[in-house]
């Protein structure tokens, strides 16, 4: 069975309180994720917004659970909340190796799809997985977002 998981986490404060260490991490996490991620077939994006993560995952049932897991142990995330977890049907990020894609670079990517978001969130109105998969595809569209890794440092 295929599952799709979406977790919202806070980094940890070293990286907060310097931003050479949050890039370094940042590295490091994506190149961990890209490596780790193949073997175990789970596809996502991970978006980092002012200190806070919010991570797609997809995959089969044990191996998402086994990496999920994996992230509450990770001293670099805290306050690790799962958001959505729901069997599905088809990929949506199969083309996606655990990317990581930086908003707070472009605070004015505000666009109708996050407000919509947003809003339905705030109105209790959970999107089903499809419903946020496509919103995070259209946001991810923005290249000027995309983590450049050591190009950053």
């Amino acid at each position: 069975m295929l599952k799709f998981v979406m977790y919202v986490s806070d980094a940890c404060p070293k990286m907060l309180d310097d931003q050479e260490q949050m890039i370094s991490d940042l590295i490091d996490i994506e190149r961990t994720a890209k490596h780790r991620n193949s073997a175990l077939n789970i596809t996502g994006v991970l978006l980092v917004d002012n200190g806070h993560f919010i991570q797609l995952l997809e995959g089969y049932e044990a191996e998402v659970d086994e990496l999920l897991a994996s992230i509450k142990n990770d001293s670099r995330h805290s306050n690790v909340c799962v958001l959505m977890d729901e069997e599905v049907s088809a990929r949506s990020f199969g083309d996606w190796n655990m990317d990581i894609f930086t908003l707070d670079i472009q605070p004015e990517l505000k666009s109708s799809d996050l407000h919509r978001f947003r809003d339905c969130y705030l109105a209790n109105e959970k999107p089903n997985a499809r419903e946020v998969a496509t919103w995070v595809r259209r946001l991810i569209t923005h290249p000027e977002i995309r983590f450049q890794g050591a190009a950053a440092c």
